[in-house]
C-alpha cells in the first residue's frame, strides 16, 4: 500500500520532529504478540501520564498568569479599555501556554505512535496483502497520533458516506471540539462562585484558573487514551489484515468462487460504509481483495450483503458472515450504527450475538491473542 495523499506541512514537520525510522526493537523481533502488545501498552501509559501533566501545567500557568497580572486589574474601571491591559496579559499567558501545550501533545503523541509502530515490527510477508511502504506506515500512524479521521472519499466503487449526514459529521465535530471548553467553563463558574464567598473576587479570579488544571489533565488523559488504542489498531492492522485474510480464505481469496468473491466485496463495502470513513486496515482488506480476485463493485443496492448471504450454503453463509465481523472488529469501532448493521446480518434462527462476537474479537486482536493463536487447518 502506497501513500494516497501526502503528509501535510504539520505532519511532515511532525514526521521530522519524531525522529528518522528505526527497525522495530530488536527485543520485540521474535517475541510472542500478547508480549509486543504489553510493550506497547507501556508506550501508551507514559503518553496518557505526560498528556495529563501538560493539562495540569496548562492551568497552572494560566493561573500563574492571572495572579501575576493582578495589580492591572481595576474594581472600578471607567470602561473596558481600562481593563485591556490586565486581559492582554492573563489572555497572553493562557494562550502561549495553551499553544505550547497543544505542539507538545502533538509531537509526543505522533512520537508515541512510531514507536508503537516499531513494536509491531514489519509485515513479514505472505501471500493476502502487499506489505505497506514503510513511509505510509508512519504517516497513517502519525495521522492516528493526530486524530485525523480516515479518508472519506469514494474509491473503488465504494462510498463510506452513502448513509451519512454531511450536516451530522460537521455538528459532531463541532460538539467534540467544545466539549472540553464547556466543561473547563462549568468547574470555572463553580470556582468562581465558591472562591468569591470565602476569599473575595481577588482570590476568584486567581484560583478560578488553577480549578481549571484537573479538567484539562483528565480531557487530555482520555483523549489520549482513545488516540493511542487507534494508533494500536493501526500498528497492529497489517498483521491482522493478513491473519483475517488467510484464516478466511486459506487458498486465496482468488481461488473462491465468483459468489464467494464477490459477497467478500460486498461485505467490505458494508463495513466501510457503516465505518462512515476507509479505515487503513480494510483499505488494506480491500487493496488485496481487489488485486487477488480482480473484480470491481457494481452501484450499490440496499441490503446488497444480505441478500448475497441469503444465497449461499450453510458453510459459506458462515464463513463470510464471519469476515464481516471479522472487518467491523478491524475499525477498531463498533459505534451504534456499525451495531445496527452487524444485527440486521445475522442469520435466522440463531442467537443474536454478532455484537458480543465483534468484541470479544477486538479484544482478541488487540491484545495480541488472536494473532499468537494458532492457525486452524487449511480446508
Amino acid at each position: 500500500m502506497e501513500l494516497e495523499s501526502p503528509p501535510s506541512t504539520l505532519e511532515a514537520l511532525l514526521l521530522r520532529a519524531a525522529g528518522s525510522p528505526r527497525t522495530e526493537d530488536a527485543a520485540s523481533a521474535d517475541a510472542r504478540w500478547g508480549l509486543r502488545v504489553e510493550r506497547m501498552r507501556r508506550v501508551e501509559r507514559g503518553a496518557m501520564l505526560r498528556a495529563a501533566t501538560a493539562g495540569a501545567a496548562c492551568g497552572l500557568v494560566s493561573a500563574i498568569g492571572v495572579q501575576l497580572a493582578e495589580p492591572l486589574w481595576l474594581e472600578n474601571p471607567s470602561g473596558i479599555a481600562d481593563q485591556l491591559p490586565y486581559y492582554a496579559a492573563t489572555l497572553g499567558v493562557s494562550g502561549a501556554a495553551t499553544v505550547a501545550e497543544i505542539g507538545f501533545l502533538f509531537w509526543d503523541a505522533v512520537r508515541s505512535a512510531l514507536h508503537i509502530g516499531r513494536l509491531s515490527g514489519p509485515l513479514a510477508g505472505g501471500t493476502a496483502i502487499p506489505a505497506p511502504s514503510a513511509e505510509a506506515v508512519r504517516l497513517s500512524l502519525a495521522r492516528a497520533g493526530l486524530e485525523t479521521p480516515p479518508p472519506r472519499s469514494a474509491w473503488r466503487g465504494i462510498d463510506p458516506l452513502a448513509e451519512s449526514s454531511r450536516l451530522r459529521i460537521l455538528l459532531f465535530a463541532m460538539l467534540y471540539k467544545l466539549k472540553v471548553a464547556g466543561s473547563s467553563a462549568v468547574v470555572k463558574g463553580l470556582f468562581r462562585k465558591a472562591a468569591a464567598r470565602i476569599g473575595g473576587r481577588a482570590a476568584a479570579r486567581s484560583v478560578v484558573e488553577l480549578a481549571a488544571a484537573p479538567v484539562f489533565a483528565i480531557w487530555n488523559l482520555l483523549v489520549c487514551r482513545k488516540v493511542m488504542r487507534e494508533v494500536r489498531v493501526r500498528a497492529l492492522g497489517p498483521h491482522l489484515a493478513q491473519r483475517l485474510l488467510d484464516d478466511t480464505f486459506p487458498r486465496g481469496a482468488g481461488a473462491e468462487s465468483p459468489q464467494v468473491q464477490e459477497t467478500a466485496l460486498l461485505a467490505l463495502r458494508t463495513a466501510i460504509v457503516a465505518a462512515g470513513g476507509r479505515h487503513p486496515n480494510l483499505e488494506l482488506i480491500g487493496h488485496a481483495l481487489f488485486e487477488s480476485t480482480g473484480r470491481e463493485l457494481g452501484p450499490r443496492a440496499p441490503d446488497e450483503l444480505r441478500a448475497a448471504l441469503e444465497q449461499m450454503d450453510a458453510t459459506q453463509r458462515d464463513r463470510l458472515h464471519a469476515f464481516h465481523l471479522g472487518l467491523v472488529a478491524l475499525s477498531g469501532r463498533a459505534d451504534r450504527r456499525q451495531q445496527r448493521v452487524v444485527r440486521s446480518l445475522e442469520p435466522a434462527g440463531v442467537p443474536r450475538d454478532g455484537v458480543a462476537r465483534v468484541r470479544t474479537l477486538q479484544q482478541e486482536m488487540f491484545s495480541g491473542r488472536y494473532l499468537d493463536a494458532a492457525r486452524p487447518e487449511s480446508a
